[in-house]
């Protein structure tokens, strides 16, 4: 929120961003009330458990931490697939578009002469004669 709300300050004024800020927190303000009111008269709210400190403090080989390790194995596999064989997204290391117009070279691809993009543009006045 508060990038948006600098941007706002940069293009209309101090006095317009803070007429938006007043109008964010208030919405803020009244729908937290609103979800407060809402999840009480339904009974939703969880009592308090006294317990808590002893529930966060202890450490078990449950479902979760097994989980945990799945994933963490799964994400550390992504990455390394990543790393050997990036996909072209304008990275320079990836060696895309962006990094033969920048060093002037292909690095993984060949481009054909005949493929450029000034042999398959048309001349502006031959489109305007047709």
């Amino acid at each position: 929120m508060l990038p948006l709300l600098d941007i706002y300050r940069k293009y209309y004024g101090w006095k317009m961003m803070l007429y938006i800020f007043g109008v964010f927190f208030a919405t803020i303000v009244l729908s937290a009330i609103l979800m407060d009111l809402a999840f009480s008269a339904l009974h939703a709210v969880p009592k308090p458990n006294p317990n808590i400190r002893h529930d966060l403090t202890m450490f078990a080989f449950n479902y979760t931490f097994y989980l945990n390790v799945a994933f963490g194995a799964l994400a550390l596999y992504l990455w390394r697939v990543n790393r050997t064989h990036p996909m072209e997204h304008g990275c320079p290391r990836a060696g895309g578009q962006s990094a033969r117009r920048m060093t002037g070279k292909t690095t993984l691809a060949r481009v054909r002469p005949s493929a450029s993009r000034a042999t398959r543009m048309r001349p502006v006045k031959a489109l305007i004669s047709a």
